[in-house]
């Protein structure tokens, strides 16, 4: 009996920590707008070289009929990549110095980190964070300091783990 009990934590522990970690074909969808344009997209992880600890990321803009079309394919180190991963948001917000918040998005109610900074001295970005979800970011609102009417915001519309 204990060593079943033991067996069914180390299988709760190992897939709460996978559920946590960048895996191939994560995917999420956004809506984003400006000033001047609005359109969604997709960001997804397509490969992942461990040997070189490479993660590659592509990006297709989506059509009103749903289709996709490619934009492009960039290449992150692997630190980069997994440390917008989130695993615990509580210890990771306070170690990004943010608030946690719920917010509500096209793709639900989610509870965050709300992260507050300056981006070259010359855009006030505020972004909130969930873990548990690929890629980590539920909003992100840039607003340019010497015009406060330039905002952009995104907002995740949905997500395929």
């Amino acid at each position: 009996m204990r060593k079943l009990i033991l067996t069914t934590i180390i299988s709760l522990c190992s897939h709460s920590l996978l559920a946590n970690s960048p895996r191939v074909d994560d995917s999420v969808s956004y809506n984003h707008e400006n000033t001047q344009v609005n359109f969604n997209f997709k960001q997804i992880l397509e490969r992942i070289d461990s040997a070189r600890d490479v993660y590659t990321i592509a990006r297709y803009t989506i059509r009103d009929d749903g289709s996709e079309r490619f934009l492009r394919r960039d290449r992150y180190t692997g630190s980069a990549v997994r440390k917008s991963y989130l695993s615990n948001l509580s210890v990771d917000c306070v170690a990004l110095k943010g608030s946690i918040e719920v917010i509500e998005v096209p793709a639900g109610t989610f509870e965050t980190c709300r992260v507050d900074d300056v981006l070259a001295e010359q855009y006030a970005r505020t972004s909130w964070m969930a873990a548990n979800i690929p890629f980590g970011l539920v909003r992100e609102r840039v607003v340019k300091l010497n015009d406060p009417s330039d905002i952009r915001q995104t907002e995740l519309i949905s997500i395929e783990q």
